[in-house]
């Protein structure tokens, strides 16, 4: 085993080699890079928070970022997610009545609205509400500025 030091974009990185084989870089809380990141993840997570928790405070990011985040970018795509593909997109470690009662939830909510729509009407299809275009977009917005502003000239415009 060995201890190879170098560094990326002024960020000391520590490589350890064992038989050969590389593992991932090993950065420490102390290097300007991390805590940077750390910053960013907060206020991702603030702001998701700002935005989503204000109704009866239940959209955590966990249970509802892919949700969320697969119906709106289906209908961006003109391709809307289908109610079964969306339970299957959320979280593994949620059971389905979970995944249904986040759902349902978030149709009750008016963030999502139920619809079908040719060529077969058998499928329920899940589209996003303006309210929830909106709020994914000014969210993903913020967010990207905060990475723009943390992270520098890393994050491409």
């Amino acid at each position: 085993m060995s201890l190879e030091s170098s560094n990326i974009g002024g960020v000391r990185v520590h490589r350890i080699h064992d038989d050969g084989a590389m593992t991932a870089p090993s950065l420490s809380m102390h290097d300007a890079a991390v805590r940077d990141w750390m910053k960013l993840l907060t206020a991702y997570m603030e702001d998701w928070d700002e935005t989503f928790r204000k109704e009866r405070g239940l959209y955590f990011t966990q249970e509802y970022w892919y949700l969320f985040t697969e119906c709106v970018r289906a209908d961006a795509d003109g391709e809307p997610l289908p109610r079964q593909e969306a339970i299957r997109k959320m979280r593994v470690c949620m059971s389905e009545d979970a995944k249904v009662d986040r759902i349902d939830r978030a149709v009750d909510d008016g963030w999502l609205v139920q619809d079908k729509r040719p060529p077969d009407l058998r499928v329920n299809l899940l589209l996003p509400t303006d309210k929830l275009r909106k709020a994914v977009n000014a969210h993903l917005h913020r967010t990207l500025n905060e990475a723009r502003r943390v992270l520098g000239a890393t994050v491409a415009r």
